[in-house]
């Protein structure tokens, strides 16, 4: 269901964009055009979908092999990002209107999963960094990498199955996340965005579970160098 979301979302906003006036094509005052870049900065928040793979526990304080049923559940974030947009569309276009362009963004994230009809709530700092092609001024498809580490977890200790196992331990962990996703820009600053967070590694060395998410976000962004 989160994935048809995804694409049904990504299809409205690139039909959407290809059937509209490119509003960024011409001398619009909120862009200078004395540059060929442009450098907006703002807030973002963000919700959705943590999706984590079933851990299997490899370690002697536990039972050898001992599977953790996680169930997905709601991923929230917020913090600062940043935008440099290259180039021009065309001679005529103000800076800022090309092709290509780069985002860098800071989060905290906060990861709601169940285990055994308990809630583990997971607390991380995200730092994505993508890079960005845009079809038109204005609908960006991006793709790059999300650096994660996991700040703690809540509950530290859970019981479950009849077992304590120590969730604090994974604070700490690093992760890679693998990101895809589409964002689109409103002239007057406000900016939307759907994105794919593919987890590529464990939590920890004997807890193998992997947690991905689905997000959609919306950010304000004020831009530097207007005239």
């Amino acid at each position: 269901m989160c994935k048809k979301l995804f694409f049904l979302a990504f299809a409205l906003l690139t039909c959407n964009a290809l059937f509209s006036q490119d509003e960024f094509s011409g001398g619009d005052e909120f862009y200078g055009s004395d540059s060929n870049f442009r450098i907006s900065a703002g807030i973002k928040v963000g919700g959705g979908m943590a999706l984590a793979t079933d851990p299997t526990v490899a370690t002697t304080a536990y039972p050898i092999g001992y599977v953790l049923d996680f169930k997905n559940g709601l991923a929230l974030q917020g913090g600062v990002v940043g935008n440099i947009h290259f180039g021009r569309r065309q001679d005529s276009s103000p800076g800022g209107t090309g092709w290509l362009g780069v985002q860098v963004e800071a989060l905290y994230g906060l990861r709601n999963l169940s285990i055994d009809q308990q809630h583990l709530m997971m607390h991380c700092v995200e730092i994505p960094a993508l890079i960005q092609v845009y079809p038109i001024s204005s609908l960006a498809i991006e793709a790059g990498a999300t650096f994660v580490r996991l700040l703690k977890c809540n509950p530290e200790i859970m019981q479950v199955g009849g077992h304590a196992f120590n969730l604090g331990q994974l604070a700490g962990a690093n992760d890679v996340m693998l990101s895809f996703g589409a964002s689109y820009k409103i002239p007057v600053g406000i900016m939307v965005d759907f994105r794919y967070n593919m987890s590529t590694s464990s939590l920890a060395g004997d807890f193998d579970s992997k947690v991905s998410s689905f997000m959609a976000s919306i950010a304000y962004l004020f831009t530097f160098g207007k005239k």
